[in-house]
């Protein structure tokens, strides 16, 4: 006799679902943060508005019941008996109903009430969005006006450091050349494609996403390799640390990427991703009590598949890129002032 085995399912975090507008998220806070929006609250009303529809709708149905018209004067009659009577003394001619007519002004009433109901929200969700366009207004105003007294002030204190930083400017500017340290300089560094299929990342870096999290963990992988070559040698420069401004070597040119919103950068970042995901296979088989919602392991498994990820949002990913680029940008800076 075969003995039935009972399969464990391995523990997932329940996702925080919001039905109205088909929307869910791993993250308590991201839901929170979800219901405010002003999409979720439109919806809401929206849902609102087809719940009175469906009430005018019911409304008619039973007014709608069923009905025997005579052929003769089209005249229609609840019961089937008054029917049969009325038959056998019509003429022919029309009359009005007194019964229809008191259904159709219930009917009507009904669609009435409810469209009064629909008049008065559209009215509060009007009034409520004029008192947000003006408060919005109002704030955009004085955040401007503050915004004009500080250029001001920095203009000043540029006027009077100008002066005194003059000297230390123009020399370090005389010194460095950007074009001639990334064309001279770096002319032999490797390409951003060939650096990236170079980039082996291990069990260990799949492991290290728990404690880093996703961007500093990412970054790492990243940096591994830089970390043992050259500064001539390297794919990636960063010549502006505020401005994070990079430049890219591809098809054995530098480019600046941050003139095309970072394209080279962003595909080199998500090719790392990617590599790093296909470990978990790997990980699978050299932990094989991973599925048991009892063992330590699951854990793990459930960290490591939550923090791999680059977010559940595209605004979640957008934050993770941001945070990514600023880890690279500290760490691919130029040197200005060491000469050439």
């Amino acid at each position: 006799m075969k003995q039935s085995e009972t399969k464990k399912v391995a523990k997932v975090a329940l996702p925080y679902i919001c039905k109205t507008c088909d929307y869910f998220t791993p993250r308590k806070s991201s839901y929170y943060k979800h219901l405010a929006t002003d999409k979720h609250q439109l919806l809401q009303l929206e849902t609102h508005l087809k719940q009175n529809e469906t009430k005018v709708a019911k409304s008619c149905k039973q007014v709608s019941t069923t009905s025997y018209m005579c052929d003769k004067c089209e005249t229609e009659f609840k019961s089937r008996t008054t029917h049969w009577r009325h038959k056998k003394t019509c003429t022919g001619e029309i009359k009005n109903s007194d019964e229809n007519s008191s259904d159709l002004s219930h009917f009507a009433n009904v669609f009435v009430d409810a469209m009064k109901q629909n008049t008065e929200l559209f009215k509060e969700l009007i009034e409520h969005s004029n008192e947000a366009n003006h408060q919005s207004n109002s704030l955009i105003k004085e955040i401007s006006q503050q915004n004009t007294i500080v250029v001001e002030k920095l203009c000043e204190l540029s006027k009077e450091k100008s002066m005194t930083n003059c000297h230390n400017t123009n020399t370090n500017t005389n010194n460095f050349n950007l074009n001639v340290y990334l064309n001279e300089t770096c002319k032999d560094a490797m390409n951003m494609s060939e650096y990236i299929e170079m980039l082996n990342p291990q069990l260990s870096d799949l492991e290290a996403m728990i404690y880093l999290g996703f961007s500093k963990g990412t970054s790492k992988i990243f940096l591994n390799g830089l970390k043992e070559m050259d500064n001539n040698q390297k794919p990636i420069h960063c010549s502006d640390l505020k401005r994070e401004v990079f430049y890219i070597k591809e098809a054995n040119q530098w480019q600046k990427d941050s003139d095309n919103n970072n394209i080279l950068l962003v595909k080199a970042i998500r090719q790392i991703i990617n590599k790093n995901i296909r470990n978990i296979i790997e990980w699978q088989k050299t932990h094989p009590e991973y599925n048991d919602p009892d063992s330590k392991q699951n854990d793990v498994y459930n960290k490591i598949i939550m923090e791999s990820m680059s977010g559940s949002t595209q605004e979640e990913t957008n934050k993770n890129m941001a945070k990514i680029f600023r880890i690279l940008a500290k760490e691919t800076t130029i040197n200005k002032n060491i000469s050439e």
